[in-house]
């Protein structure tokens, strides 16, 4: 249900922190083992072996209305159906029997569904291109994290390669738990306390962008002073990682708001496509000011400027009413906000 998004979203995301923090603690002992490309073989089965495991079980909705509580859960067509004809109101006669299930989609179906997709008004959208810059932000520092984090702590500390990734873990095991914290919190605001969720969505994404960026500037000012130490560096990109996972209630949870479901995986898909482009820029940005400069303090301070950024944008483009209803777009033919303004206003509690 819509009011329980935030905190399944900071869940899932927690995965990935703990995914990092596995990755950062294993790295090195595959690396001594199979040299560098044993990372790519290693870590390509391990995906293969988890989508394995994971296509028997997953599913996009329950598959029985057993496992779905109606009024908690949006069931698909055919499980609505399923639903009503198993209990007849008073009075109607007898049921005709289940609904049949869709037949999976083929290729062709799923070049038509993204033909079908009011592309437009997406690109229109004020909140999607809000929603877009906060993601770009968040994921250009998070590959500076994730590709640059090691080789800082080697460079300019002296550490081991496995020194310099154990130091990575901790501020990824720190997001985990901040991250699962800012949904719960988040959600509690909206359900509990009557917070407006637009207001809500932007003061955890003010939080995710601002505050790493301030951690960016008191790491670069501090990075050459006499004494400096890598565990203070540590303390420096925990804080920035655990603040950064605020963005759980933030922009990770505001395709929700501005879309059904219908609608949240592509225009997530967009977004994401964007923040990777955005992010492997800033990979090969931070490579090259090191290759020519040779100063980190440079990269930390671009860094800050892009969150900076990326926070300005959202808070001035983003707004959680909901914009593409599939019910009113596939009626009218339009997908604009003003077709959606009352779907919204309706759907703004939880």
């Amino acid at each position: 249900p819509r009011s329980e998004r935030t905190k399944a979203i900071a869940f899932i995301i927690a995965g990935l922190q703990i995914g990092d923090v596995a990755a950062y603690k294993l790295s090195p002992g595959v690396i001594d083992a199979f040299a560098w490309p044993g990372l790519f073989y290693v870590y390509g089965a391990l995906g293969l072996l988890w989508v394995a495991a994971w296509l028997p079980v997953a599913s996009d909705a329950p598959s029985s209305p057993e496992e779905c509580v109606p009024d908690a859960c949006e069931l698909p067509d055919f499980l609505e159906a399923e639903a009503e004809s198993a209990a007849p109101p008073a009075g109607a006669g007898a049921a005709e029997g289940p609904a049949v299930a869709p037949p999976p989609a083929s290729a062709d179906s799923l070049v038509a569904r993204l033909s079908a997709m009011p592309w437009g008004e997406f690109a229109a959208a004020r909140p999607v291109w809000g929603i877009a810059a906060a993601h770009m932000a968040q994921n250009f520092l998070l590959y500076l994290t994730l590709s640059w984090l090691p080789t800082l702590f080697s460079s300019h500390f002296g550490l081991t390669l496995e020194g310099a990734s154990s130091s990575g873990i901790l501020p990824f095991l720190v997001g985990a738990v901040s991250g699962t914290s800012a949904g719960v919190a988040a959600e509690h605001l909206v359900n509990e306390r009557g917070w407006d969720r637009t207001l809500t969505r932007k003061v955890f994404q003010t939080v995710a962008l601002l505050g790493p960026a301030a951690c960016m500037l008191a790491l670069s000012a501090s990075l050459d002073l006499e004494g400096f130490s890598s565990a203070q560096a540590v303390g420096f990109f925990t804080a920035a990682s655990g603040l950064a996972a605020f963005s759980g209630a933030g922009y990770s949870a505001s395709i929700q708001d501005v879309a059904t479901k219908k609608y949240v995986s592509t225009l997530y898909a967009a977004t994401s496509a964007l923040s990777v482009v955005v992010g492997s820029a800033g990979t090969a940005a931070t490579g090259v000011i090191l290759d020519t400069m040779h100063d980190w303090r440079i990269v930390f301070d671009v860094t800050a400027v892009v969150l900076v950024a990326g926070c300005v944008a959202y808070n001035m483009l983003y707004d959680s009413a909901l914009i593409f209803d599939e019910d009113v777009i596939e009626g009218t033919g339009a997908g604009t906000a003003a077709g959606t303004a009352a779907a919204a206003v309706a759907g703004e509690g939880g």
